[in-house]
């Protein structure tokens, strides 16, 4: 409380400053003096104290009298007052109202800093009301802007003092009930605007905290407005808020709504838009983003992942995706300065210290599947920037030991770490100007050390706590956490391992790495155990770089100070407690920087390596004994120790002296090397104390690192073993093989067993290097030797130790082959070195002990056949190498064989005569030496002799059976093993079999001596044979089906096969001949016979080869020939021969004109073949006959030089005589008819059959082929046509299927073209011989068939082209045949014609007669009337005065004589009493009036002189002929006819007997 004492005092100082300068003032001071003489000294004041008013008075008058003693002089006063509460509210607000009054820039500074001293005091006592508070912040605000610095900084203090005390007052705070006394506002919660009211403490709160926001946003503001607070000042009462009253926004949903819809964005606003000189906002800024990541994250989930987005992009100096979103368009191409990029990683490390709050980052974004992994983000943004910026410090060679001279920087404490981090230096205006260089690195490291001790503790804490309720949510939360974060901490470990940096720092990121591996060890997390483990290993083997003195040197003294590595390394890294392991898996992903060069590696040691050890021998350690493959990683890293210690083995080719010199040695002490060693055999002997299960795996472990080549699945998880002492593991595998060793000694013993299945599961591992696997074959070859022959020696189970040493190989053998084929030459060529190890060691084996193995030749051919396994394809000639690899292992395995054929052949037991030719099969299938194939042939004829011989000592009365296919044959030779003769003809069928195989092997040779052997066989054994059937069934398929050859083979291979297949054609003539000629008895099997032999014909000639079908027809032809012997032939087989004949192809070939020769060679067929129809004449196909034979003459190419104009091609000839056989042989009225028929179709082909070639022809092949003539074939046609037409009686055959018409058609081709033929001079030419042809065909058809002629309209329109043929145009000296030919058929021909029902044909003879009967050419005039429609009135009613006529000269027509005839004819035919009659007259009418228009016409215009001749003529023959059709005309035609007449009679004497027939026609006018 404030006592009179004190006030006095103060009065008394007011008192002397406004002596002079405010009376008021003193008076009011001596009026409060006076009363407080009647007060006591003790008595003090309070708001209802006597006289309070009174006593208080002075200091308000001297606050407003502006004067800034006086004022200054009544602050401290009035402060104290405030601060006592002794003023009253209606004081207070006075007060306030006072100080907001004052223009604070007019007065000095002591006196703005009493001001400042009242504020915090009357906040405390009067400020719950609104308007108290907004006064006490404006007044605050205002000093906050002082030009002083000291009063705007003590200001911006107090401001910070002021603003959070209603946050204070909110956390107690009860809300007022009486709603009358509520604001309302509207909270936007999810996306719906939600009303909400607030009493005056808690609308003042909500409005105070969004102006504050306001104020960073740059947006409008309420209850501050106009105050000028500073950006920074509101983001410093805002981090002071909500660092303070955390629990008041998780209590109030208008705060909380307020951190979403406000704080965020303009937090986010402040980051986009501050200047680079805004060093304190972008700080404030990140110090809020923080509190609230760490703290208020339950309220901002989508707003903090926004906010960290954008932290991530000030780090990675790039524009954030979505930014026009959620940051604004101004975000493009930004640049942030290096103080920005460290506040932002000052933030991530803060927030990556706590893994409490790393636990909440997690569980709210990534684990949640609809969010994105923020979390996992950010570590990948830490990763990104590492290698942006520090890859230069990340090694790439290897664990290299910096050294102070190096080019490479070396982050050291000095250089990465600060006293103070900038988040925490708040006084600073200004970005610090000396951050250090690395300081981002090794904050980056710190995070990654911060995540993953956050890890291990949290681990290690939860397996101290099993029991508790919330174990499972914490396994669950802390596995997906790794499993979702373990990729980008792997990778900065990793980076980290590699980084130039000291040692203290490298010892704690293994320490770290070792104890992050246990943790997820324990979790089991085995994948990404396993990576972190050949992340460890890799570090020890991954050495390149050659190791700094310096580090050497202080390597040494710290061990020459007592201290072990082992020390060294407990000491350094934290043990976790021992537990147990998940199993190894090899899915991690390969160190790209992993080292696999041809050269020698750097053997460089170093103590980091040493570290880097021991932290992997720990692990191992502790978490246990089921390591599974884990072990690959250790003992790959063991080997690799080996090398860098003991330098390259003399086994792995990498050995050179030269080489091992430059390389160098690791510089260790002698107590490294023994404490290496030392680690070494303690793993040993840890392993050894191991049961026999975990021994077994290990030794599988050792056997999969063999390989040179592992990759990353076959691989331990990426490691690569080391490649110049593979040495270690053959000492590690044959150390355990030598503690059992002397037991395998025993052959029956289960050491053998083991060792044995050792051997051959590691020779026959494709992933170990190839000299490994050859040198283990050969110490499995010399271990199964020594166990029998030692056997042997010891007179042991004989047939036990034979046995079983065939079975060790066969399995050796099987296991390979299981394999299947290997796809590099570098495989094939070390597994055909095993094969032939192994067949050498059976070879010499039985070349030695044969007596013993007697009884297991079965075994030995599966052995045997082993060297066609994966070898049949593998003779292309790419690996000159592996083929001669191959080519010995067949010949050593073919030497076996040769042994037993040659000495044990008499003696081979019955059931192994099927394995043995099995196996001979395979020899000669075999590519790789064409004389063991050919040998192995001839073999078969040895086998086969053996079973005939032994068919010729065994007596049996029962047959064999018949066999469908050679399968069942097998099945049965393998199950009825019995020693008799058809068991042995089995045997020889079987061989048949297999060697028919053999007859189309692509290799000429083997495939010719397999043909000749075979027949061979059948043609001595054929007789004794009674299996014929069972060859027909099985071996003739094989040998008669030729599917490897195409059409479309190129010459020299079809060569190549000739030889071949005229050899089976050959020896099929003879076998057919001597042994299926018997046709006594009709066997179903004699047509399969013959069937099955023709359809392979058939089959060779749809390949089109030339010589082939040549080859093919021949043999045809001698199988016909062989029937001449035979006296019956049954039907089917007759058949068969003929459908074989018939459905030959015959095809052209336009590039091999020889093809010919195959044509002739099969008409030459038909002519055997048709003697075999003479009996049945009726059962012989003519039509299928004939047509093949016109398509053999009508061949469209000649051969070179050849000429078929004068004698026909042999070609030809043949067709012909085929046709005449044909005739003579097959006596039938088909056969005759069909000959004609043919005969006269081929009579055409010079014009007929040719012009369609050479349209077909001349556009694809130009003049590069000669098409034929035809025209000798074509003469010698006719010839044979004559003689057959002469003797055919029967002409009613003709007209069936349409025979007379094609016979007319063909002759008319003829007639058509004036064929000359081939005449000899003075000979008629073919055509005019054709119009005799013809004259006696129609004659015999009127004479015997006239009846069946009137119903066939296709005869007679043919008929009339007969006749009408003979008026197209001749030469002068031809005009006489046709004018005889018409006349010779006017005699029979036309009278049938006139008769016939089919009058058109009539009016179209008569049409054609009217069209020949001019004699020259129109005039333009004559054209033009005759297009008239009614042509005869346009030429009667011609106006001879309009026009003069032409000069042009007349242009006479050819062929006179002809057109002459058929004038005449016309007016025969008019004036007959005949059905041409009336068709005739139409016609003649025309022309009469042309012929007498034009005789005027042109006497006219000649006057006197004479008209041509030809006019004379005609005007003779028209004038004479209208004389004799007088009278039959109509009355209209003939007046129109008599004018012209009439006009005509002036003319008639210039031409003789004209002017008679003249009047003659004027007379006939008047008296009709």
């Amino acid at each position: 409380m404030a006592s009179i004492t004190q006030l006095s005092s103060d009065w008394q100082l007011l008192a002397t400053e406004a002596k002079r300068r405010n009376p008021a003032v003193r008076s009011a001071v001596e009026k409060a003096q006076n009363l407080a003489k009647n007060a006591a000294s003790s008595d003090t004041l309070t708001p209802t104290s006597p006289n309070q008013q009174l006593y208080a008075s002075p200091f308000f008058l001297a606050l407003e009298s502006g004067n800034d003693r006086l004022i200054s002089a009544s602050l401290v006063p009035i402060a104290r007052l405030v601060a006592l509460k002794a003023l009253t509210q209606t004081q207070m607000t006075k007060v306030l109202h006072i100080l907001n009054a004052f223009d604070l820039a007019t007065h000095n500074m002591d006196t703005q800093l009493k001001i400042l001293q009242v504020l915090p005091s009357a906040m405390q006592n009067y400020g719950s009301g609104r308007s108290s508070f907004i006064q006490i912040v404006g007044i605050c605000a205002n000093l906050a802007n002082s030009p002083v610095v000291a009063v705007g900084n003590a200001a911006l203090a107090t401001l910070q003092q002021i603003l959070p005390a209603p946050f204070e007052l909110l956390k107690t705070h009860t809300s007022d009930p009486d709603l009358s006394n509520h604001t309302p506002i509207f909270l936007l919660q999810d996306e719906k605007a939600q009303p909400l009211a607030l009493d005056e403490l808690e609308y003042t709160c909500y409005r105070t905290f969004q102006d504050l926001c306001a104020i960073v946003a740059g947006d409008d503001l309420d209850i501050f407005d106009g105050m000028g607070i500073s950006v920074s000042a509101a983001l410093e009462n805002i981090e002071s808020i909500v660092s303070i009253h955390l629990e008041v926004f998780y209590q109030r949903a208008e705060l909380a709504s307020l951190l979403r819809l406000q704080t965020v964005p303009a937090l986010l606003k402040t980051l986009n838009s501050s200047p680079p000189a805004a060093y304190p906002l972008v700080l404030r800024v990140l110090r809020i983003v923080r509190l609230l990541a760490m703290r208020q994250l339950p309220n901002l989930e989508i707003e903090m992942e926004v906010i960290l987005l954008y932290a991530n992009h000030i780090i990675l100096n790039s524009s954030p995706h979505g930014a026009s979103t959620h940051l604004g368009p101004t975000l493009q191409n930004l640049v942030y300065p290096h103080w920005e990029k460290v506040l932002a990683m000052e933030l991530f490390r803060l927030l990556c210290s706590s893994f409490e709050c790393v636990q909440s980052l997690f569980e709210t974004y990534d684990n949640m599947p609809q969010k994105k992994n923020v979390l996992k983000e950010i570590l990948t943004v830490l990763k990104t920037y590492l290698l942006n910026n520090f890859s230069s410090m990340i090694s790439k060679a290897g664990l290299v030991i910096p050294r102070p001279d190096s080019s490479i920087p070396v982050m050291t404490k000095v250089n990465s770490l600060m006293k103070i981090s900038l988040l925490d230096h708040l006084e600073k205006i200004d970005a610090p100007s000396s951050i250090p260089e690395y300081y981002l690195a090794g904050m980056l490291l710190s995070i990654l050390l911060d995540i993953a001790n956050g890890v291990a503790n949290f681990v290690e804490s939860m397996s101290l706590n099993v029991d508790s309720e919330t174990i499972e949510g914490e396994v669950e939360f802390i596995t997906l956490f790794n499993e979702t974060v373990f990729s980008d901490l792997f990778q900065l470990f990793d980076m980290f391992l590699h980084f130039s940096a000291e040692t203290p720092f490298f010892v704690d990121t293994v320490a770290s790495l070792q104890r992050y591996t246990h943790a997820v060890g324990l979790l089991g997390l085995s994948d990404c155990r396993d990576q972190l483990l050949v992340l460890l290993a890799r570090c020890v083997i991954v050495n390149t770089a050659p190791e700094a003195k310096s580090e050497q040197l202080n390597s040494s003294n710290i061990l020459s100070l007592g201290e072990s590595i082992v020390e060294t390394i407990n000491q350094k890294i934290l043990t976790p407690p021992s537990t147990s392991t998940a199993s190894f898996d090899s899915k991690s992903t390969k160190r790209s920087s992993f080292e696999s060069s041809l050269g020698l590696k750097s053997r460089q040691f170093n103590t980091r390596l040493i570290i880097c050890l021991g932290a992997l021998l720990n692990v191992t350690n502790s978490l246990g004994t089921t390591l599974d493959a884990l072990w690959k990683i250790l003992y790959i890293t063991l080997q690799w120790v080996d090398y860098f210690l003991n330098g390259p083995d003399d086994y792995s080719g990498y050995n050179n002296q030269n080489e091992v010199v430059k390389i160098g040695h690791p510089n260790l002490s002698s107590q490294d090397l023994t404490e290496l060693k030392t680690m070494k055999l303690n793993e040993l002997s840890n392993i050894l104390r191991y049961q026999e299960s975990t021994v077994l795996r290990i030794l599988n472990v050792i056997k999969d690192l063999f390989t040179e080549d592992k990759g990353i699945e076959a691989g331990a998880a990426g490691l690569e073993p080391c490649p110049f002492n593979r040495s270690f593991y053959v000492k590690q595998m044959m150390r355990f093989t030598e503690l059992e060793y002397t037991e395998f000694l025993f052959s029956k013993s289960d050491a053998r067993h083991f060792v044995s299945s050792l051997f051959i599961e590691t020779a026959t591992d494709r992933s170990l290097s190839t000299q490994f696997r050859v040198l283990i074959a050969r110490n499995y070859a010399t271990f199964v030797l020594q166990v029998t022959f030692r056997g042997f020696k010891t007179n042991a189970d004989d047939l036990y130790l034979a046995e079983n040493f065939l079975k060790d190989l066969m399995s050796f053998l099987n296991s390979l082959a299981a394999l299947g084929k290997p796809t590099d030459h570098l495989m094939l060529n070390c597994e055909a070195e095993i094969r032939l190890i192994v067949l050498s060691t059976l070879h010499d084996h039985i070349n030695e002990y044969d007596n013993y193995y007697q009884q297991f030749w079965g075994l030995v051919f599966e052995i045997l056949n082993t060297v066609f396994v994966h070898s049949s394809d593998s003779s292309s000639g790419e690996d000159q190498k592996l083929e001669e690899k191959i080519r010995q292992l067949i010949l050593t395995a073919f030497n076996t064989l040769k042994l037993i054929l040659d000495e044990f052949l008499t003696s081979l037991p019955l059931q192994y005569f099927k394995p043995l030719i099995d196996t001979l099969l395979n020899f000669c299938q075999q590519n790789y030496d064409i004389n063991i194939s050919f040998s192995s042939v001839s073999y078969f004829w040895l086998i086969s002799d053996c079973i005939n011989n032994k068919m010729s000592t065994v007596d049996s009365d029962s047959s064999p059976p018949t066999f469908q296919d050679v399968h069942a044959l097998e099945l049965l030779l393998a199950a009825d093993i019995t020693e008799n003769s058809y068991y042995n003809e089995m045997l020889n069928t079987y061989l048949l079999a297999r060697l028919a195989i053999l007859a189309t092997d692509y290799r000429s040779q083997v495939r010719e001596g397999a043909i000749q052997t075979l027949f061979q066989i059948l043609d001595v054994q054929g007789k004794k044979l009674n299996s014929w059937e069972s060859i027909f069934n099985i071996v003739f398929p094989r040998l008669l089906e030729w599917d490897d050859l195409k059409p479309e083979m190129s010459a020299l291979k079809q060569k190549d096969f000739m030889v071949s297949l005229n050899l089976v054609l050959s020896n099929l003539v003879l076998i057919y001949s001597k042994f299926m000629m018997n046709f006594d008895k009709e066997l179903p099997i004699t047509e399969r016979y013959w069937t099955r032999l023709l359809t392979f014909l058939s089959s060779m000639l749809r390949l089109r080869w030339c010589e082939l079908s040549l080859k093919v027809f021949q043999t045809y032809l001698d199988l016909l020939i062989a029937f001449n012997s035979s006296k019956t032939v049954p039907s089917h087989v007759r058949a068969s021969l003929f459908d074989f004949w018939i459905n030959a192809p015959i095809e052209y070939d336009f590039v091999n004109s020889s093809y010919q020769d195959s044509l002739v060679a099969y008409l030459d067929g038909l002519k055997q073949i048709i003697p075999l129809f003479q009996q049945e004449p009726g059962a012989f196909p003519v039509s299928k006959v004939l047509s093949n034979i016109n398509k053999c003459a009508r061949y469209p190419i000649l051969k070179p030089n050849q000429k078929d104009n004068v004698k026909p091609t042999e070609l030809q000839r043949s067709a012909i005589d085929g046709l005449k056989m044909a005739s003579d042989l097959i006596k039938s009225t088909e056969m005759e008819s069909s000959v004609i028929q043919q005969l006269a179709h081929i009579c055409a082909y010079p014009f007929e059959t040719r012009s369609r070639i050479e349209a077909k022809l001349s556009s694809k092949f130009g003049g590069r082929i000669q098409i034929p003539t035809f025209l000798a074939i074509s003469q010698m046609a006719f010839e044979l046509y004559e003689a057959k037409f002469s003797t055919f009686s029967n002409m009613k055959a003709l007209l069936t299927e349409s025979r007379l018409q094609k016979i007319l058609k063909s002759i008319l081709f003829l007639l058509h073209n004036r064929a000359q033929g081939t005449v000899k001079e003075g000979a008629e030419p073919l055509w005019v011989r054709c119009n005799h042809v013809i004259l006696e065909l129609l004659h015999r058809s009127i004479d015997e068939c006239l009846l069946e002629l009137q119903a066939q309209r296709t005869v007679w329109e043919l008929i009339v082209e007969c006749i009408t043929v003979n008026f197209e145009d001749r030469l002068e000296e031809e005009e006489q045949y046709s004018v005889q030919q018409y006349k010779n058929l006017s005699e029979k021909v036309i009278p049938a014609l006139l008769g016939c029902p089919y009058s058109d044909q009539v009016v179209y003879l008569m049409e054609t007669l009217y069209k020949q009967s001019f004699l020259y050419d129109f005039t333009e005039m004559e054209a033009e009337l005759f297009r008239t429609e009614d042509a005869f009135q346009s030429l009667c009613r011609f106006d001879f005065d309009s026009s003069f006529g032409t000069t042009q000269p007349i242009s006479i027509k050819n062929n006179r004589a002809i057109r002459l005839m058929c004038l005449r004819e016309l007016f025969k035919f008019a004036s007959s009493q005949t059905g041409a009659s009336e068709a005739a007259a139409e016609k003649l009418l025309p022309r009469v009036a042309f012929a007498v228009r034009r005789f005027i016409a042109d006497n006219r215009l000649l006057c006197s002189k004479p008209l041509a001749r030809i006019q004379q003529v005609e005007i003779q023959i028209v004038l004479d002929g209208l004389v004799e059709i007088q009278g039959s005309l109509k009355d209209t035609d003939r007046k129109l006819l008599s004018r012209l007449i009439t006009v005509c009679i002036p003319f008639g004497h210039r031409v003789d007997g004209v002017d008679g027939l003249l009047e003659t026609l004027v007379l006939l006018a008047l008296t009709i």
